[in-house]
């Protein structure tokens, strides 16, 4: 009955008409980081389109799309009561637990391997990318930087990809003047580093 009125609520929010299907899907979980720390979510969509996210530790709520403030203000209420529940807590927290327990030797995190590759494109210019590679979990930042400030423009960024053996694989490359190449660092964050990898 809940999601019948959310889904009509919905419906009349964005002045579709009442033919033609129409779907709410709500996506609840929960992660744990490599401090033991907990964190549970929840994940809206509407029509297929990602709409919302709920991160409990963040405090924040991060919106995935155009239509996520008009989302946000029409369902605020109903979306944290339903985000703040002791079940989902407790269950998902148990359980995530106790597979990571069993899992404990496949499961922590991989170091990414990194390296700087150079390629000529020009007489006067060359293309430096910085790679990733066999690193686990599939969060990751790798950040360009001219003489130590971060680079915001003229990047190429691939998306993180599968690496076909439960790692990932990500490179960001740069174009810069032929001869300038020392000038640049690529900056690499991931959670199994103590600290940053900076290679030259």
């Amino acid at each position: 009955h809940l999601s019948r009125l959310r889904l009509n609520n919905l419906r009349i929010h964005y002045t579709q008409s009442g033919t033609g299907p129409h779907t709410l899907q709500v996506r609840n979980g929960c992660e744990v980081g490599l401090d033991g720390s907990l964190s549970r979510f929840s994940q809206f969509a509407y029509d297929g389109v990602d709409s919302l996210t709920l991160m409990e530790t963040l405090r924040t709520r991060t919106p995935a799309g155009m239509e996520a403030q008009t989302w946000e203000v029409e369902w605020e209420e109903v979306l944290t009561s339903e985000f703040n529940t002791p079940r989902l807590e407790r269950e998902c927290g148990q359980w995530l637990q106790g597979q990571l327990k069993k899992g404990n030797r496949t499961l922590r995190a991989k170091l990414p391997k990194t390296l700087v590759t150079h390629h000529a494109t020009s007489e006067h210019e060359v293309t430096l990318r910085c790679w990733a590679l066999g690193f686990y979990p599939a969060d990751i930042t790798l950040t360009w930087q001219q003489d130590g400030e971060d680079l915001t423009q003229d990047m190429e960024l691939v998306d993180t990809r599968p690496g076909g053996d439960g790692t990932f694989q990500k490179w960001v490359a740069v174009a810069v003047p032929s001869g300038e190449e020392q000038r640049y660092t690529c900056r690499v964050q991931h959670e199994g580093l103590l600290e940053p990898r900076v290679l030259a």
